[in-house]
């Protein structure tokens, strides 16, 4: 039964109507040991035309690197040294951050009155690439400044691609004017994220997931 659930859950990632929030293709690297940094990088590829990076170093033992390289390539990368545990937040919202770039740095959640998302939309898909240790995500949609919804889902450690969807609370999501998604990796753990999307799944195959359900419900019980 599981994996009957499991397979009708991809479905729904598949049918999926996307619109790109980042395709990581403007490079943007940087790393520390402790503390908070903020980076900034505007060009292609990202809504809203801008990223901002929050990295911070939660427990580092024995003094390793937290590294975070976006590379033109089309990839996302988090490398935490051995032993080292960090969170690691993407925010777009179209504000111009530079002069509040650098170390012990926080992001600000405020955007700008527009609207970075589609209407309909009611979940993130993200892409990874590969990820050799569990990676908790956490979405949140604001609008100036006060938080709309949020969203979390956990990636097991996994070798290869995969896909992790992370549904939103019942929220217009045309309404936020910043997104922001958080990280958490276990401690020494790597990742890698091809690119972030908002989608609505397609009425058809939402249709088609709730019968999958009701039959193995209906299978269940006759059991």
């Amino acid at each position: 039964m599981k994996r009957a659930i499991i397979l009708a859950m991809s479905a729904v990632a598949i049918g999926a109507n996307a619109s790109v929030l980042d395709m990581f293709v403007t490079p943007q690297s940087f790393s520390i040991s402790s503390g908070t940094y903020v980076s900034t990088a505007s060009g292609a590829g990202i809504i809203g035309g801008q990223r901002d990076i929050q990295a911070s170093v939660t427990n580092n033992p024995f003094a390793q690197n937290l590294d975070v390289n976006v590379l033109a390539a089309g990839l996302a990368v988090v490398s935490n040294g051995f032993g080292t545990e960090s969170e690691v937040k993407l925010q777009y919202d179209r504000l111009d951050e530079a002069g509040n770039t650098g170390a012990g740095k926080v992001l600000q959640n405020g955007g700008t009155g527009a609207s970075l998302l589609g209407a309909g939309d009611n979940q993130f898909v993200i892409r990874f690439v590969d990820n050799d240790k569990q990676v908790q995500v956490n979405a949140v949609l604001r609008k100036n400044g006060v938080v709309l919804s949020s969203g979390s889902a956990t990636l097991p450690a996994l070798s290869g691609a995969s896909v992790l969807n992370v549904a939103m609370n019942s929220v217009d999501m045309a309404q936020a004017d910043s997104v922001t998604f958080s990280f958490k990796a276990d401690a020494s753990g790597d990742f890698g994220v091809r690119s972030i999307e908002s989608a609505v799944p397609e009425p058809g195959i939402l249709a088609a997931f709730g019968l999958g359900l009701v039959g193995l419900v209906v299978r269940r019980v006759r059991k």
